[in-house]
């Protein structure tokens, strides 16, 4: 898949979920939350990795709530200077600082290895039927979870997009960093 294509499935994706209005937004998060909640993916995991939301994203912060009550741990991406990320657990009274790209991060806390999460929840700006996501182009998911494309499948941690049904597209085509998604949840449905 030529980058232009990619770029031009992500523009129309995001362009569909930038036309909803704030309450269609709030509706449907709150929706894909609670699929999110009454999932396996959520009773069977002690530690999720979860992207805290921006602008039109799916909203996490009740999920991230659930999760805190449930006594899970509850990790966070941090953006690092080589284009790569970590994950920081946030816990209830973590301060919160905005770095690059305008993202909220922990000032503190411990690090814990992907490998090591039992659920990541992943953003994304399109994403197809079978699994496959366009992020934003900084490829940060892609790198992190690259050591997936070599291990079992059934082990840990199970990738799963968060989207709107907006931002799904026919087809897209993969490239061999690529890493699919174990599932995608949105609005109207919580699993394939």
């Amino acid at each position: 898949m030529s980058e232009h294509d990619q770029s031009e499935l992500r523009r129309e994706a995001l362009t569909r979920r930038r036309k909803l209005s704030t309450a269609e937004r709030q509706y449907f998060s709150r929706k894909i939350a609670i699929r999110f909640i009454h999932s396996r993916w959520f009773y069977r995991s002690r530690s999720i990795g979860i992207y805290l939301s921006m602008r039109d994203e799916v909203q996490t912060s009740e999920i991230i709530l659930r999760s805190w009550r449930a006594k899970k741990d509850v990790f966070v991406p941090v953006l690092e200077k080589n284009s790569g990320i970590q994950f920081r657990q946030l816990k209830p009274e973590s301060v919160l600082s905005r770095k690059r790209y305008g993202i909220a991060e922990p000032v503190d806390g411990e690090f814990v290895s992907a490998e090591k999460l039992d659920v990541v929840l992943v953003p994304l700006a399109a994403f197809d039927e079978i699994g496959n996501r366009i992020g934003m182009g900084g490829g940060y998911y892609d790198r992190c979870f690259a050591f997936m494309k070599t291990r079992n499948a059934f082990r840990k941690p199970k990738l799963v997009g968060l989207a709107y049904s907006c931002q799904r597209v026919k087809k897209i085509p993969t490239n061999p960093w690529d890493i699919p998604l174990c599932t995608i949840i949105s609005e109207k449905t919580g699993k394939r």
